[in-house]
């Protein structure tokens, strides 16, 4: 048994004579230790039965340790223990009103502790005898305390509203009624400003502490980060904690209190990674766990949130496990137009296109980086379009370098199809993205947002190229665009919206039925030619040489002759004749008009069949016999 000459009795006696109030912050750490281990014999169910001042002993200026556990042998003797209880009535003062009776619980330290706070935070105003008589007298008349607390905030006594809602529910005559050692813990060093502020053995709160903080409910851990938010080992283990904890306790879909302290401390923490890698996981499983309940669910609209997710990828910008979360949770909260205007603002299309080429390699980035794209585009009013100029070209290496990986196609036939829209692909690129809308649907045609996003796409290349819908209609190694059309009309035939997008597509390709007027100093030079930018005319003779560069595919020359040449009206023999040529002979015709039926409610369908099928007609002349004739 280890005794010592320091103990919290000298300290109090100390300041007794003196009239003087203990130092608060060494009161603080000392309540700190004591705490901790209580708390370790409670877990080992071992009651300490007899806590008081001269059994907290100092073994430096800033430790203290526990003695007198040997005692348990006398509690145990109920004779011996009655003959010690009157013989020494001012050490029992200390004792639970139960314990004087023999009986012993982990309540009865918690009484015997809060004596020992009582008489630290008193010892400045009240005399040893005084003291002992309010220690005996709360045991039946709680009337004692509630005068001396008053005294306590009259005097100002350091942490006196503390004290004043603590020690009532530690000194309750009713055991079952009183707090236990984490109750204590959370109301001292959580609730209240009643808390450590120096170090410990180069800790500035105890481990065994944090750990009886971090085992209760939400609630509660979100006051230790709120009380302790500058020590990041604290908010690690405290954002450990909440990831443990199973949704039911979170209070999912989110707490908006969780996400602002979320916020808080990944400002506060900028340069430490294990913090915002910690804090985007949790706020990853918070926002994601609100979606997955309620697709419609409302984000939190904040500003505050993107910001620091912005602010957090320019701190870390090389480490892509950051990347990848950031982007994730700005998807999701891009769902707020507001939020997708600030983004815009922040210059977050340069941001992912940089990294779409640094890390081109990192399956993930490039996924969630696409999507992200995606959900910024979708419903943005684009006033700058020079920051999208190289995602074309950046999008299609990517597709290339993952040419099996369906969701890197989905995602990426997505954002192709909006940049269309935009106007955001050149001239130049239109053969090469129809490329790899038509080799996306190939890769996978059973995935319906894939198939949809390109041929909208096709679509919307095909209105406005003609060297699209060649590519779309003519055949290449056995196969072509038609036949992936017809494909997929028996894969989705049910299905309203796919076969809409199908057939918007046919009603472009189809448009070409109509050659158009053409100067007539380029008579003669194909219409897939004019349609190029960097298309270079060497002669305007005839037996000329056309000079093109296709789609970053390399220069290439042949003759005009063999492309055709233009009748002598003036206007040329086009290659939508081919387009047409190309409908005509597929058998796409009975195709169009089965949609034409089985649709009927659908106007924009109708308009669209219809539309195909009236080019078809008046593009076969009428046979011999009165009939019909494909085109040759």
């Amino acid at each position: 048994m280890e005794y010592n000459k320091e103990s919290f009795q000298k300290v109090i006696e100390e300041n007794r004579e003196a009239r003087t109030i203990i130092d608060s912050e060494w009161m603080q750490n000392m309540l700190g230790q004591v705490l901790d281990a209580l708390d370790y014999l409670h877990q080992l169910d071992i009651i300490h039965r007899n806590l008081k001042p001269s059994n907290i002993i100092l073994v430096s200026s800033n430790h203290c340790k526990l003695q007198d556990l040997s005692c348990n042998a006398l509690m145990t003797d109920e004779a011996k223990w009655n003959i010690r209880a009157e013989e020494d009535p001012l050490q029992k003062s200390w004792m639970a009103p139960e314990a004087l009776k023999f009986s012993f619980s982990q309540k009865s330290d918690i009484w015997s502790l809060g004596c020992i706070i009582l008489d630290m935070a008193s010892c400045s105003f009240m005399n040893k005898t005084e003291a002992m008589l309010l220690r005996k007298s709360i045991r039946t008349v709680p009337e004692g305390l509630r005068h001396v607390l008053r005294t306590m905030k009259e005097r100002k006594i350091p942490n006196a509203t503390t004290f004043s809602s603590l020690l009532p529910s530690m000194l309750r005559i009713d055991p079952s009624e009183r707090v236990t050692v984490r109750d204590v813990t959370q109301i001292t060093f959580v609730r209240s400003n009643f808390r450590s502020s120096l170090t410990l053995d180069g800790e500035a709160l105890p481990t065994s502490i944090i750990n009886m903080l971090l085992e209760g409910n939400m609630a509660s851990i979100l006051e230790l980060m709120q009380h302790f938010s500058s020590q990041p080992e604290v908010q690690l283990r405290a954002m450990t904690r909440l990831l443990r904890m199973k949704e039911a306790d979170l209070g999912l879909p989110w707490p908006l209190e969780l996400v602002e302290v979320l916020v808080t401390i990944m400002k506060q923490h900028e340069r430490i990674l294990d913090i915002q890698l910690c804090a985007c996981s949790l706020l990853l499983r918070i926002l994601g766990g609100a979606l997955a309940r309620d697709p419609a669910a409302e984000m939190p609209s904040d500003s505050s949130v993107t910001s620091v997710l912005l602010s957090i990828t320019r701190s870390h910008p090389k480490t892509e496990q950051l990347l990848v979360m950031v982007y994730s949770l700005l998807t999701i909260i891009s769902s707020q137009e507001s939020a997708t205007e600030e983004l815009q603002q922040a210059g977050l299309f340069e941001h992912i296109l940089e990294h779409l080429g640094t890390f081109s390699r990192n399956r993930d980035i490039c996924v969630k980086g696409l999507s992200l794209l995606w959900v910024l585009l979708v419903d943005a009013v684009i006033v700058n379009k020079a920051p999208l100029e190289k995602a074309p070209v950046l999008i299609a290496e990517v597709l290339a370098t993952y040419p099996t990986d369906v969701e890197m196609a989905e995602a990426g036939c997505a954002v192709l199809w909006l940049l269309s829209l935009l106007g955001c692909i050149k001239e130049e690129q239109f053969e090469e993205v129809a490329a790899l809308f038509l080799q996306s649907i190939q890769l996978c045609q059973d995935r319906v947002l894939l198939v949809n996003n390109a041929y909208r796409g096709l679509a919307s290349l095909a209105k406005v190229s003609e060297l699209v819908a060649l590519h779309v209609v003519m055949p290449k190694e056995g196969s072509s665009g038609l036949v992936l059309i017809k494909e997929t009309y028996q894969l989705y035939r049910d299905d309203p919206e796919v076969v809409e997008n199908v057939c918007m597509l046919l009603a472009h390709l189809a448009s070409y039925s109509e050659p158009p007027q053409v100067p007539m100093h380029l008579t003669g030079v194909p219409a897939c030619a004019r349609h190029c930018a960097d298309a270079q005319l060497l002669s305007p003779r005839g037996g000329m040489q056309l000079t093109l560069s296709l789609s970053g595919r390399g220069t290439q020359s042949c003759p005009v002759g063999l492309l055709g040449s233009a009748p002598a009206s003036g206007t040329s023999a086009l290659p939508t004749e081919e387009v047409l040529s190309e409908l005509a002979s597929s058998g796409i015709q009975p195709l169009v008009q089965e949609i034409h039926g089985r649709f009927t409610s659908s106007l924009e369908l109708v308009f669209y069949a219809e539309k195909v099928l009236q080019r078809l007609e008046e593009a076969t002349p009428p046979s011999p016999g009165g009939g019909q004739s494909p085109l040759p």
